[in-house]
């Protein structure tokens, strides 16, 4: 059986972004998913956008009206609780996501059971042949050093499976006893840095971080 994949996303005031990220979901090759949108506190009328642009699919969208701005932190750890899958992807709202990009996720989480977390390539939304993220490690020096290069031309140089310290929220997945065993998100982290928070505690907890070179998303950034 397809495990049940949870994909989270939090907005805030940000529709004009989040419809096309979840246009985008809804026309992935995976059928087994959920999607979860956390509003953290809108005031452009998101939550009453989605139930309106989305009338057919509010099967598939759950809406977390969180009331006001508690941050992505604790707005994607609240928006977990309200989960079922095996498998949890993180998207931001300013994000597109290929429609193979679960697929070839799961194929790599097939691979390893010891894999956390996973990496997607992202790539820039405005020259999609640029890359973004594709994760991150620790320098000799103890500074953060990203794999590639933000904004440099992506010549298939990172089409590999390769091990990183963290991922980028804007396109993530990890799997759900992951995230339990590392204590989910930290909150005191508001915004920035909390994915390599996770990451790092993921690691402690035995399990591995992988970049997934083959599951696309598009980042507006």
């Amino acid at each position: 059986m397809k495990p049940l994949v949870s994909i989270i996303i939090v907005n805030y005031n940000g529709y004009f972004l989040l419809k096309n990220c979840l246009d985008s979901i809804l026309k992935n090759n995976y059928p087994n998913y959920e999607i979860i949108v956390a509003d953290n506190g809108s005031t452009d009328n998101s939550i009453s956008q989605i139930k309106k642009d989305f009338k057919k699919y509010l099967t598939k969208i759950n809406i977390l009206d969180l009331k006001r701005n508690l941050g992505p932190s604790l707005a994607r750890n609240l928006a977990f609780k309200k989960s079922v899958g095996d498998i949890i992807a993180f998207l931001d709202n300013d994000t597109q996501a290929h429609q193979d990009w679960i697929i070839e996720a799961l194929k790599i989480f097939n691979q390893d059971p010891q894999i956390g977390i996973l990496q997607s390539k992202l790539l820039l939304m405005d020259s999609p042949k640029k890359i973004d993220y594709v994760g991150e490690f620790l320098g000799s020096l103890g500074f953060l050093k990203s794999v590639g290069k933000y904004g440099q031309i992506d010549k298939h140089q990172y089409d590999k499976t390769k091990n990183i310290l963290a991922a980028k929220s804007a396109g993530m997945f990890i799997r759900r006893q992951a995230f339990i065993d590392s204590g989910m998100f930290d909150p005191d982290y508001f915004i920035f840095m909390e994915e390599t928070d996770l990451g790092w505690r993921v690691w402690l907890r035995g399990y591995h971080n992988t970049l997934a070179p083959k599951s696309l998303v598009y980042h507006k950034f």
